[in-house]
């Protein structure tokens, strides 16, 4: 599918749609919570994107029934259906990771798939193991295996403590912290030490997913250098890494306020170019090139290595779309940082390279172009942010 999209002045009024890292989350939690045939639990404000259909789809598939209204809240009921052999994680990593722990302790043999960009992301599929006592664990790749094994081990009998080795993405593992807690499950983290007790139990619990700041980021910025935009259903206090937003636009003096609890307004604004570490946020990346590329003076973004092994490599996509649209952007001498200098894009054609958070960043960028855009590949939103295009002109 393609989308044109026409330049011009903005205004918008939207709810954020929900977190699909905390509903993923949220799901494994409550199928680890309900011990019984019978039990159940809800989640109120469930996405509808792919990445959280598809951890409805694994609990049906490990004999959960799932029940949803027409307002997105869900019911989970464990019952006495038989377990898959295989099961798809579609192209979500999370899931991928997250999931085969929680049925690895249980002692399932499941057939985990990977499918799309996501099978040459995450290489040949092995079962993990679930390991408790002291040891490391090197984090370099990703925070996920460790959010997994924070999920499996409370259950086991020994108590564990991990060092995290090379941890970035850290506001994950405090997320997956906290939404632990909500189940009755207590995490210990002293910097990148975490102990974990050992004979712990799930607790039911009824839950809501607060707004998604992954996908509000890009809007933020849209409001930023192209109108106005007012989003409601956000938390300030999430846990999510990239609330970081706030605070850079606070940094930058953008007309950003909040108008009620959660509601948040973003007004067009003249700002001065910046230095960002996306080590930590690297979802804020592609629309904080848009940012910097319509600031007052140059600015500098790094961290841009944690790009490279995503649903497309970030990093060279990025630089490849926008120095075709005529935007000064270049990869530092350090091989991790991009340098960009004001410029103003002309608009044109553009692929998103099956990349939602690529597809995103475009379609922000092509409202203050010189003409024109056409953007393709545009369902790959579906991943995260299905009606992302519903507000685009």
């Amino acid at each position: 599918m393609k989308k044109i999209i026409n330049p011009g002045n903005v205004f918008l009024n939207l709810i954020a749609p929900p977190s699909k890292s905390i509903a993923i989350r949220m799901v494994a939690a409550t199928l680890l919570s309900l011990r019984n045939v019978g039990d159940s639990a809800s989640i109120s404000d469930f996405p509808t994107c792919d990445d959280a259909l598809v951890a409805l789809n694994i609990a049906q598939n490990l004999g959960y029934a799932i029940e949803r209204d027409s307002l997105n809240n869900v019911t989970i009921t464990r019952t006495n259906a038989n377990i898959a052999d295989a099961i798809s994680c579609g192209e979500s990593a999370l899931c991928y990771r997250l999931f085969p722990y929680i049925s690895a302790f249980l002692g399932y043999k499941i057939d985990w798939i990977a499918e799309g960009t996501l099978r040459s992301r995450v290489g040949k599929w092995q079962m993990p193991e679930i390991n408790t006592g002291v040891y490391d664990m090197d984090c370099i790749t990703t925070s996920q295996e460790l959010s997994a094994s924070l999920f499996a081990l409370p259950l086991c009998k020994e108590d564990t403590r991990i060092t995290a080795k090379n941890l970035r993405s850290s506001g994950y593992i405090d997320l997956t912290i906290d939404i632990l807690r909500q189940f009755g499950i207590v995490i210990d983290r002293n910097g990148d030490e975490f102990t974990i007790d050992g004979n712990q139990t799930y607790k039911p619990a009824n839950t809501t997913i607060e707004g998604d700041w992954s996908c509000v980021a890009n809007l933020f910025v849209l409001g930023a250098i192209g109108g106005t935009v007012t989003i409601a259903n956000l938390n300030k206090n999430s846990l999510q890494p990239d609330v970081a937003i706030l605070n850079l636009f606070n940094d930058l003096n953008i007309a950003c306020r909040e108008l009620a609890e959660g509601v948040f307004r973003i007004g067009k604004s003249n700002y001065n170019g910046f230095e960002y570490d996306g080590s930590n946020t690297p979802d804020l990346i592609p629309p904080l090139v848009v940012l910097a590329l319509n600031a007052l003076s140059p600015s500098k973004i790094s961290g841009i290595d944690r790009l490279v092994n995503k649903e497309s490599n970030r990093r060279d996509v990025l630089l490849k779309v926008f120095s075709m649209f005529g935007a000064k952007i270049r990869i530092c001498d350090d091989g991790n940082s991009f340098e960009l200098t004001p410029s103003k894009i002309s608009g044109g054609f553009a692929d998103s390279h099956n990349d939602h958070r690529i597809a995103m960043a475009v379609a922000i960028a092509a409202q203050v172009a010189k003409k024109a855009t056409t953007l393709t590949g545009i369902e790959c939103v579906n991943k995260s942010f299905p009606d992302f295009f519903n507000y685009i002109r």
